[in-house]
């Protein structure tokens, strides 16, 4: 994923069969219309590699500086005041089918309040997505960003591998099993074992 005009680092984590692709962006405050542009490119360019079954998931997080869309757990967000680069990235997350998952307010004001949800985090798998923890602001103390953390989670790839072998019963040599059985001291043996098991329940 390459791109001059967004401030984005990409990478990919790899798990198992579980390929994540995993973005961090940034969209500084009143930028162009290309740079919104480009932005909403990226998005649907790593939703489709998900789709073509490049990657399992995408995760996408960062600063995108939305204030006017005011995120909702149930429903389509609304956007007040009505701006149209706002209305243009909430449609491409939605036919992009991704899940904008943080709800809470994310920028931190003097008076101790928080204002606006600017952070986001996308992805394609919105039940993987857990956990998602306010924690104090970064930046001054009079007006910063919360810092957001989460858990997701990978898929479990463990499975037992499928053995297609067979034993051969009839070419077993039954006589060496026979001698080798009776030269045990079977009466000791067990009268020992019996010794323990008793010993174990007085």
């Amino acid at each position: 994923m390459k791109d001059d005009i967004t401030e984005n680092v990409w990478c990919s984590i790899k798990n198992g069969q579980d390929n994540i692709l995993l973005d961090c962006a940034y969209r500084p405050p009143n930028s162009s219309n290309l740079t919104n542009r480009s932005i909403n490119v990226l998005l649907a360019e790593a939703s489709k590699l998900v789709t073509l079954n490049r990657f399992t998931t995408v995760i996408i997080c960062g600063d995108f500086n939305y204030p006017a869309i005011k995120w909702s757990k149930n429903g389509y967000p609304e956007i007040f005041p009505h701006d149209q680069e706002s209305s243009f990235f909430v449609d491409n997350v939605i036919d992009c089918f991704l899940n904008q998952m943080v709800v809470e307010h994310t920028f931190h004001v003097s008076d101790g309040c928080t204002t606006n949800t600017l952070d986001l985090i996308l992805t394609t798998c919105e039940n993987r997505v857990t956990n998602i923890v306010n924690k104090p602001p970064l930046g001054g103390l009079n007006r910063g960003h919360t810092v957001l953390s989460w858990m997701f989670m990978t898929i479990n790839n463990s499975a037992k591998v499928f053995d297609s072998r067979s034993f051969n019963f009839f070419r077993g040599d039954f006589n060496l099993f026979m001698n080798n059985l009776k030269s045990i001291d079977w009466e000791s043996s067990l009268k020992t074992k019996m010794l323990i098991i008793a010993m174990s329940f007085s």
